[in-house]
């Protein structure tokens, strides 16, 4: 599979300004909501992604940049200016170094959640280009796509994709939780980030077989 994607693939579907993390900084959030709406590129990815606001910051000026966001962050919270909820107790390998070598890493962007997403993408695209063709009249080519995707044509995993949405917002309700200790937040969030992992790599076995009877029948 490709490289992690700057917005994990549970976001994409926010508004850009609320494309954000547990750990995202409150002064990245301030500065994406005031930015103007405007795609950067050919994805459509908006300068109003507090996600983004952080990935230009450390690319412009590395570590120190995210300690001068943090930094802020302390400042307007002890002063009232930020009222957030505590973040998340962080681990040694929250950090990105670490993160490299922990490969069930508990985390909602973790590989096989991001995987599974990429490829359960491409299977339910085949079902909109056949509906689209079909709306349009143009049904040699809609034959021909429905013959070309085979297998994979119609294919729907509801029951995973149903309950990735729930413990994705069950960790969403705990991550901004204004009563729990981070260190309560940690414990609970990993419980709830490793079920994530869990349900995403049965997606991605099911999403196998699928493939793999596709390849027999050939």
């Amino acid at each position: 599979m490709s490289g992690t994607k700057l917005i994990p693939a549970y976001l994409e579907d926010r508004s850009h300004d609320l494309q954000y993390t547990e750990y995202t900084t409150e002064t990245a959030k301030k500065l994406a909501s005031i930015l103007p709406e405007m795609p950067l590129d050919a994805v459509e990815r908006s300068v109003r992604s507090p996600i983004l606001v952080e990935n230009w910051v450390r690319g412009i000026l590395g570590p120190l940049g995210m300690q001068a966001m943090q930094l802020i962050d302390q400042i307007g919270q002890a002063n009232g200016y930020y009222n957030a909820p505590q973040k998340p107790e962080k681990t040694w390998a929250d950090t990105p170094f670490w993160r490299a070598f922990t490969v069930r890493y508990p985390s909602a962007s973790a590989q096989p959640v991001a995987d599974f997403h990429e490829r359960y993408r491409k299977f339910t695209q085949v079902t909109g280009d056949v509906a689209h063709l079909k709306n349009t009249g143009q049904l040699e080519e809609m034959d021909r796509r429905i013959e070309a995707a085979g297998d994979r044509y119609g294919v729907t995993l509801n029951e995973i994709t149903r309950a990735l949405a729930m413990y994705q917002q069950q960790a969403h309700v705990i991550a901004f939780d204004r009563e729990m200790t981070p260190q309560e937040k940690r414990q609970a969030l990993d419980g709830v980030y490793y079920a994530i992992i869990e349900i995403a790599q049965t997606g991605n076995d099911m999403l196998d077989d699928i493939e793999g009877q596709e390849e027999t029948s050939r």
